[in-house]
């Protein structure tokens, strides 16, 4: 690449960001071992009464725990459409329970304290360039300037890795602070070229005419011979699963069937997604869902997705990979 202009000093991604959509059970290959192959838990009734407080960004994170926000209000505690900077300042405050956030974050953080453990992933995946520029392809980027989302995230890396190995190389790649921006962008004007995630990319095609979007996951499976990318995880602070452990296991099992409903009730938790007011409206998120990439894979069943991901790439997970303590077990 010629130049790439950095517009944006975050280095941990802004999740409305991260959080995109796609069939979950195809894009994230066949290494993926989903824990929800088999039947479903049921949560069980516990005697412990400790209300967890959970913290998530915008886009595909959020809609993978939309039935817990709308059904569970007076079990949990939320905090929803956090920005990056939020997500970071809960893992070193150490005070919060449960965090959802960036896989390449929690991993930052559990090299820097310890404090949390990964519980499982939840997305694989949501990132798309998008342009209103007529016939557009993946070419269509050389010597020209485009927007991206994600600067210091595995979305960076795994968006340039990708322009590398297909030789393509834009003129500028200017940085913005969230999907939501280069969302904006592609809106208002037809010339761009962007890296847009779900659900903001289905939101944008509803607004105006004419985009074309390419999958980054199919093209990182092509590029590795492998499924889509680990990109969101749950994770559960130390603490809480020390002093509360039986409200910790059961919160899992509701959050993998709260995972599990974007596919198989799609169109109830867009119904969710829009009154808890996460980005457009019911129909436009029924559509977007099955693009999400939302797949719950407990922490152990994904440590090798996990560590695949950061080889290359240990300056994203704080320049070493995460040791067996990392990965949560019941």
């Amino acid at each position: 690449m010629k130049k790439i202009k950095l517009l944006s000093l975050l280095t941990l991604l802004t999740f409305s960001s991260l959080v995109g959509c796609g069939n979950p059970n195809s894009s994230s290959g066949n290494e993926q071992i989903s824990s929800s192959e088999n039947s479903i838990e049921v949560s069980s009734e516990i005697k412990d009464d400790y209300k967890l407080t959970i913290v998530s960004p915008s886009g595909a994170p959020a809609i993978a725990i939309a039935d817990l926000a709308y059904n569970y209000k007076d079990q949990y505690n939320f905090e929803l459409n956090k920005e990056a900077t939020i997500l970071q300042q809960s893992f070193l405050g150490n005070e919060l329970d449960v965090i959802i956030a960036p896989i390449n974050l929690g991993a930052t953080m559990y090299n820097k304290n310890g404090n949390y453990q990964l519980a499982s992933m939840l997305t694989w995946g949501n990132l798309y360039f998008a342009s209103r520029i007529e016939n557009f392809t993946l070419e269509s980027m050389n010597d020209q300037d485009v927007v991206f989302f994600g600067q210091g995230t595995i979305n960076q890396y795994v968006v340039e890795s990708i322009l590398e190995y297909n030789n393509i190389e834009p003129k500028s790649i200017s940085y913005l602070g969230s999907t939501s921006l280069t969302q904006g962008q592609l809106i208002s004007d037809e010339n761009t070229i962007a890296l847009v995630a779900e659900p903001a990319l289905s939101v944008a095609k509803n607004k105006v005419q004419g985009i074309t979007s390419i999958s980054v996951q199919e093209l990182y499976a092509e590029m590795t011979k492998k499924g889509s990318y680990p990109q969101a995880g749950c994770f559960i602070r130390k603490n809480t699963i020390k002093e509360h452990k039986e409200v910790v296991d059961n919160f899992i099992v509701n959050l993998e069937n709260s995972a599990n409903k974007t596919s198989t009730n799609t169109e109830e938790i867009a119904g969710y997604a829009q009154e808890l007011q996460f980005g457009g409206t019911k129909a436009v998120l029924t559509n977007a869902i099955p693009n999400c990439n939302i797949d719950f894979v407990k922490a152990i069943d994904c440590k090798t997705q996990v560590e695949t991901l950061f080889a290359n790439a240990l300056n994203y997970c704080g320049g070493k990979l995460p040791d067996e303590g990392f990965y949560y077990q019941k």
